[in-house]
């Protein structure tokens, strides 16, 4: 194991095992939630009408201690078109679980700055995303980020 994702690792299991709450009020990440716990969490579902994940991302970002790796990641039934570079550029998570956006066309390469040296599992199915002509928006650019993924769900590219 790479000794930075070891760092990583054990640096989310003692600030779990000394009860460090993870998670600032709930105000700073809406429409997202976080949940504390065994298994920290940020959950992005349901959400309707436009939504900047960026700025969501960047107000909380700078709230939370850029050691702490959080479980996973919940991007789930929200009206997003794409998910722009950088726009969760300083948080950490061990999964990514993108579904059920139905007019999700595309995830820029490096939408997930920090996590992409801690990210081992992505799963990615019931989205909308596409690489027409002239086909900028090659998909394995984004998964060639993430060197330590050892599990990804497959993807559906048309699940209508």
């Amino acid at each position: 194991m790479d000794f930075s994702l070891s760092y990583v690792l054990i640096s989310v299991f003692v600030s779990l095992s000394l009860g460090q709450e993870i998670c600032p009020s709930p105000d700073t990440l809406a429409p997202c939630t976080c949940t504390d716990g065994s298994k920290p969490t940020i959950s992005c579902r349901g959400i309707r009408g436009r939504w900047d994940i960026k700025a969501t991302f960047d107000n909380f970002s700078s709230l939370i201690d850029s050691n702490i790796v959080f479980e996973e990641l919940e991007i789930i039934d929200t009206p997003l078109f794409e998910i722009p570079s950088n726009a969760v550029s300083i948080l950490k998570f061990l999964t990514l679980n993108i579904m059920n956006n139905q007019n999700l066309e595309y995830i820029a390469p490096d939408a997930f700055g920090a996590t992409r040296n801690v990210t081992t599992r992505i799963e990615l199915w019931n989205n909308y995303l596409k690489n027409e002509e002239p086909y900028e928006r090659d998909l394995f650019e984004f998964f060639n980020q993430f060197p330590y993924v050892r599990t990804m769900i497959k993807y559906c590219i048309d699940c209508h």
